[in-house]
């Protein structure tokens, strides 16, 4: 009788947690799906009205930004989010003592920045362009996403992303008309965060989450000391990805830039749906990582819905390259075309190498986490010092795509010395090889390249259903079988 209830308690808790990822997973890519568009809109106002030149100028400030937050962040966002997961009651204590030392490490970080670019021969526009941008480190630091991950609330992070992106949108339309308002652009997107702040500040308040700034200086060092394998791992994969748009600044003419940028953009807009469900998984990845039969079942799930979704994505770009960058940006951005063929291949790798990667950074694998960024970013950077200089910004794009691929390989390698699973290995390959056999038949097949990719979704998505309609048949009957003596393992 025992064994009974032990069982029936076992399988109610597994119900609840399947339907709390749902549920999260809705909230997450609903509230992405809106603030992606939001985001793509911007992109493409910003990149008709700014020139490309313009926007490859903002894209070089904002690429070098992103170290500058990094190091305010030092990983703890990450280290937040797996804490109060942990120990949901502490969640104002952990989120009130980040936000202070987030608040402090902004201010170490900006001011000698901003003494910097006003000493440094830049011209005029270029400085306001990186004291605008300086700004923005402040409205980071309070940023309360890692709370809501933690919490498992992610229709908070979808209200950040919504709110934030929404507003920035409308002080582009009525403030960025030409060319000559790009030095007021990040002041926009800071001006979009301060009121996003305001707003969940009070949606905070009235769900009973009231973090408070305050002076913890031995908390902070126990924080950091706990967070900069963390922060380490985000520097290195930060530099993955924007170690090219710098180079290509550097190298090269900001036109080249801002058509590198542009189909960036694109592969990003996708990009995001990693790190949503991501973060949709990260609490059972942080609960579970002492138990491999767990661990195992539940990134096989994670696998199998990130292998789907960079097949139905990226197989439609490498189709649409040409038409996609034409009609989102106009034919002055052509040249981006050919670098959205390889931004797109890495893109696939993007999808894949999450599978292994994210379960690393939320079980206490941080170190092996690191090391794969490492010798993968290392790869990442040698290529594009060797083929920038000659081939511009599709040399970054090929030096991505190849880097990827070395990280798709190590990473699946330390998956299966970790856990000895080859089946979710043979799903993966049998889901890739699917998708690139069927890119091309329609390539060669269909004349129209929008009737292609519609075809190759319906048929790519049959296919794969078929294949793994058991999985998804668990998963179903789990959502019609709640109240029944049925017993269903993950």
């Amino acid at each position: 009788m025992q064994a009974f209830h032990s069982q029936q308690k076992d399988y109610y808790l597994f119900v609840n947690s399947v339907r709390r990822l749902t549920g999260n997973l809705f909230a997450l890519l609903s509230g992405e799906a809106a603030s992606s568009a939001l985001a793509f809109v911007i992109t493409i106002l910003l990149a008709r009205r700014l020139t490309d030149e313009g926007f490859g100028r903002l894209a070089f400030v904002q690429a070098m930004m992103v170290y500058f937050t990094l190091f305010m962040d030092m990983g703890l966002s990450t280290f937040g989010a797996r804490e109060i997961a942990r120990n949901p009651e502490r969640v104002n204590f952990f989120s009130g003592a980040i936000f202070s030392l987030r608040l402090i490490l902004a201010v170490v970080v900006a001011i000698p920045f901003a003494m910097a670019v006003y000493f440094w021969p830049l011209s005029s526009e270029m400085r306001w362009l990186c004291w605008g941008s300086a700004l923005g480190l402040f409205t980071q630091a309070l940023n309360p996403e890692f709370a809501f991950q933690g919490k498992e609330k992610m229709s908070g992070i979808s209200a950040w992303r919504v709110l934030v992106h929404g507003f920035q949108l409308l002080l582009v339309l009525a403030l960025i008309i030409d060319r000559d308002q790009l030095r007021i652009v990040p002041l926009l997107r800071f001006a979009a965060e301060a009121l996003t702040l305001v707003i969940l500040a009070f949606w905070m308040l009235r769900r009973g989450l009231r973090p408070q700034i305050a002076w913890l200086p031995w908390h902070w060092r126990q924080f950091l000391k706990e967070s900069m394998v963390m922060a380490a791992s985000v520097v290195v994969i930060k530099l993955y990805y924007t170690f090219d748009t710098f180079m290509l600044g550097v190298l090269d003419r900001p036109e080249a830039v801002g058509w590198y940028q542009a189909a960036y953009k694109i592969c990003l807009l996708f990009n995001g749906v990693t790190v949503l469900i991501q973060v949709a998984f990260a609490p059972y990845f942080s609960k579970f990582f002492l138990e491999p039969e767990r661990m195992v079942k539940v990134i096989s799930k994670y696998g199998l819905i990130l292998t789907f979704l960079g097949g139905v994505t990226v197989i439609p770009l490498l189709i649409l390259n040409k038409e996609i960058i034409t009609l989102v940006y106009g034919a002055s951005f052509i040249h981006a075309a050919d670098s959205l063929v390889f931004l797109s291949l890495s893109l696939y790798g993007t999808f894949i190498y999450s599978i292994f990667m994210s379960p690393m950074l939320y079980s206490g694998r941080q170190k092996k986490y690191l090391f794969l960024l490492i010798v993968s970013t290392c790869i990442n950077m040698i290529l594009n010092v060797a083929l920038i200089p000659f081939l511009s910004q599709i040399g970054a794009a090929i030096a991505v795509s190849i880097s990827s691929l070395c990280l798709v390989m190590l990473s699946a390698y330390a998956y299966y010395q970790e856990y000895h699973d080859k089946n979710l290995l043979y799903i993966i390959a049998k889901i890739v090889l699917l998708s690139f056999s069927g890119y091309f038949c329609v390539h060669f097949l269909v004349g129209n390249p929008w009737m292609g990719s519609i075809l190759f979704i319906a048929l790519f998505s049959i296919i794969v259903i078929l294949m793994n309609r058991d999985t998804i048949a668990t998963v179903v009957d789990t959502f019609f079988a709640a109240g029944k003596k049925k017993d269903i393992s993950l």
